[in-house]
């Protein structure tokens, strides 16, 4: 499973996910429109947590920057920027929850 999600486009769909979370909570959606919203929220937050999206890999897509490496681990990704202060660098872990 290659990676092939940027940090803007995990970003947006968490974003999205946990917008429609409040509206969910919040009664604004309902039935049937809260069950599909629900389940492309679900989706979101998955394929942000490992980077991948099935969706892209048939299409040829890559949202990962020209200036982003990305590194795959067992437990989920770790990102760095490619810039020449080390304070820049970005690592998001994502890895699943254990009991």
């Amino acid at each position: 499973m290659k990676i092939n999600r940027g940090t803007i486009d995990r970003i947006i769909r968490v974003t999205l996910a946990v917008v429609v979370g409040i509206l969910y909570v919040s009664g604004k959606i309902s039935g049937i429109a809260a069950v599909i919203l629900g389940l492309f929220a679900v989706a979101f937050l998955l394929t942000s947590a490992f980077g991948f999206c099935p969706l892209y890999v048939p299409l040829g897509i890559s949202t990962l920057g020209k200036n982003e490496l990305c590194f795959g681990t067992s437990s989920g990704s770790i990102f760095f920027t490619n810039q020449t202060n080390t304070s820049d660098i970005l690592i998001f872990f994502s890895s699943s929850l254990q009991a």
